[in-house]
Order: structure tokens, then sequence, then C-alpha cells
């Protein structure tokens, strides 16, 4: 702390005033994103969608049909050389998308665990937290996910806010701006790299080699399972604009890889491209930019 304020009284003012003048700036617009989401909600609805693509409720079939078409053209995963795969290289994607469908997940260090709100964490260097939320929360979470794909009846809800290595959990209520990390054992970056969605493009992978539609709908069930437990701008996944932009563009690979499953309907994909246009509004509302740096970070924000 005391060099941090020795820091700060050593800067020149041309450099201490707009740094004053930016946080205070922020924490005002901050305020204000926090105040409209509780009164009027963060998830956008359909009306203001249709309104924003500047189309009515009739059109729509014809927006997502050009939607698709976007997915299928500009996909980097469109050439047949790609899936030119020996046996080996096919099994390897097969078991670990297997994995997956577990919901095992090894992710820095962790091992092999299987995320669900009944984890039970190992612990880290002595530091053990027991927050699972337990089955009731997880019969509520099935609930909201099966009214999207009611298919998914057998399909077992992932908890994306929990350090499961140490089992400390965020809460998925707090805004995002308010979230506190740094608890002794506790890693943010576990629930950060879950939700990333790498395993997407694994699992499309193996939708492609195979043609077996149950990763096809594992990519579905997820990719709603986390817009359902993550409402905008709430809980850990919501704090680095960086892990939202991979998770997007991740989101756009996968589905490019698993057109014409059929659990891939009409209402699951305006769901999905509703939520990605609100990753894209976040992620331009929270550039990780400042006259004196920028970074990998600020890269892969103005990516997406």
């Amino acid at each position: 702390m005391m060099n941090r304020i020795i820091q700060i009284r050593s800067m020149p003012l041309s450099i201490l005033l707009p740094k004053i003048m930016r946080k205070c700036g922020k924490i005002l617009k901050g305020s204000i994103e926090e105040g409209r989401a509780i009164m009027l909600g963060s998830n956008i609805s359909d009306r203001s969608f249709y309104k924003l693509l500047n189309i009515d409720q009739s059109l729509r079939n014809n927006w997502l049909l050009e939607f698709r078409k976007d997915l299928s053209e500009r996909s980097l995963c469109s050439s047949s050389a790609i899936w030119d795969l020996s046996d080996t290289e096919a099994g390897v994607i097969l078991e670990k998308s297997d994995q997956i469908l577990e919901h095992s997940f090894d992710l820095l260090g962790s091992g092999p665990v299987i995320v669900d709100y009944l984890v039970c964490a190992k612990g880290v260097e002595g530091n053990r937290y027991d927050m699972a939320l337990g089955k009731s929360a997880v019969l509520k979470q099935k609930q909201r996910i099966i009214r999207h794909v009611p298919q998914a009846v057998n399909y077992q809800p992932i908890d994306w806010h929990v350090d499961f290595k140490s089992g400390y959990r965020w809460s998925e209520k707090a805004w995002f701006a308010r979230i506190r990390f740094g608890q002794s054992g506790a890693d943010i970056k576990v629930p950060w790299e879950l939700s990333r969605f790498q395993h997407g493009l694994l699992l499309g992978q193996a939708y492609r080699v195979s043609g077996n539609e149950k990763y096809a709908d594992e990519v579905i069930y997820q990719i709603v399972d986390w817009i359902e437990a993550n409402p905008v701008g709430y809980g850990p996944n919501w704090v680095c604009p960086m892990d939202i932009a991979i998770r997007a563009a991740n989101w756009l690979v996968s589905l490019s890889l698993i057109q014409g499953a059929g659990v891939l309907t009409d209402n699951v994909l305006w769901l999905v491209a509703k939520s990605l246009y609100q990753h894209g509004k976040h992620i331009r509302g929270h550039l990780e930019w400042s006259p004196q740096l920028t970074s990998n970070h600020y890269t892969s924000d103005i990516e997406i």
C-alpha cells in the first residue's frame, strides 16, 4: 500500500489528473450501468433485439437463415482438408470429448474434476471451501435449460461460478464490478478458463468426425446452461473483457462446426445471437485500454 501511495505522489500532475478523471468517469458509468440493470433487467428482450436489427418478428427466420450462412461461409474450419484425420487423431478427439460429456475438466493443474452444483473440491494449500449449491439449485437450473431445449432432460448443469480446485464460489447475483477476488487459496481464473468454452471446439470437432448428435447436443446444452446461469453483467464471468471475447469467438466457431445438427433450432440460435450481441456490447463498453498501456487483453477485446 505504501509503495502505491509513494508511486501516486511521485506522478506528474499531467499524468495523475487524467488518471483520476478516467477513474471517476469509470465509477460513474458503472453506477449508471448497474442501476439500469437493476431497474430494467440486463438481458435484452426480443422486442429490443428486433428493433436493434431493424426487422419485425415476421422477418426473424430470414435473419436467422442469413446468420446460419455467415456461420458456414466464414468458418475457419470449412475446408475439408482440416478433417483429413488419421484414426489415431480422431480417436483422441473423441476420447477427450467423451470426458467433456461427463463434465470432467482438467484446467490450470486441477486434474480431472466433475464440475457440477455438488462439486466437492480437494482444496489448495490447506484452503478448502464448501460452497456447493446442492440439489435444489440443480433442479431449478435444469428447468431453465429445458425451456429452450426440452430434450435436455438428462443434462446435468455445470457450476460456471466455482473454482473447483478450492471450492470457492463467486455469486452470480453480484454485479461484475463488485466481484472481489484474492481469497486465500481461491483462483477466479478457474471459472474464467472454463467459461472461455475452448472445449466447445473439441465437441464440435467430435461431431464433425463422428456425426454423432450427442456432441452437438452438448455444445448447445452447455451454451444455453451458461446463458441461463450468467445474466448479463452479473457474476465473475463478466469481469474480464478478454475472456468474454474469447468465449464469444469460441461459441461462433463451435456453432459453425455443428451446422446441420437437429439441436440447433431457430429458437436456440436466436437465444445465442442475443447473447453474442450483449457479449460484444459489454466488451465495447469495457475495453482494456489506457493511454499508457495496451496489451494482449485489448487485442483480444477488439478482435471479436
